[in-house]
């Protein structure tokens, strides 16, 4: 028989990419500028943060944080100013402010009970 396309994958759904695979990326992106890039970018955002879409560009460079603070070392983040730029995006409503507040307990910038 052959495989069905539509059923799913060993490692989850289809076109997902396994954790360990991400884990990986974000080691090796955490050794580039890129940290410094999208954090930049998010500081210096030409849009008011309350009017950032789902996949904008802050969306993004915010999910890149994300998994940069989940999945590889914290230094990078710290040494491109996460905290202070994340600082005034924590207060925000929705997922941008979760985010926001996620990273910073991550980098110690906010106990754990936020």
């Amino acid at each position: 028989t052959t495989p069905d396309s539509n059923a799913p994958s060993p490692r989850g759904r289809k076109g997902s990419i396994s954790d360990d695979s991400i884990q990986n990326i974000c080691l090796l992106i955490s050794r580039t500028e890129i940290p410094r890039l999208v954090i930049q970018f998010v500081r210096e955002s030409p849009h008011p943060s309350v009017k950032w879409t789902k996949d904008s560009l802050e969306d993004i460079c915010l999910g890149i944080i994300c998994n940069i603070a989940r999945f590889s070392t914290r230094e990078s983040l710290l040494r491109a100013g996460a905290a202070e730029c994340l600082e005034k995006l924590e207060t925000l409503p929705g997922i941008h402010g979760y985010r926001a507040r996620a990273v910073l307990v991550s980098l110690g910038a906010l106990p754990k009970q936020f």
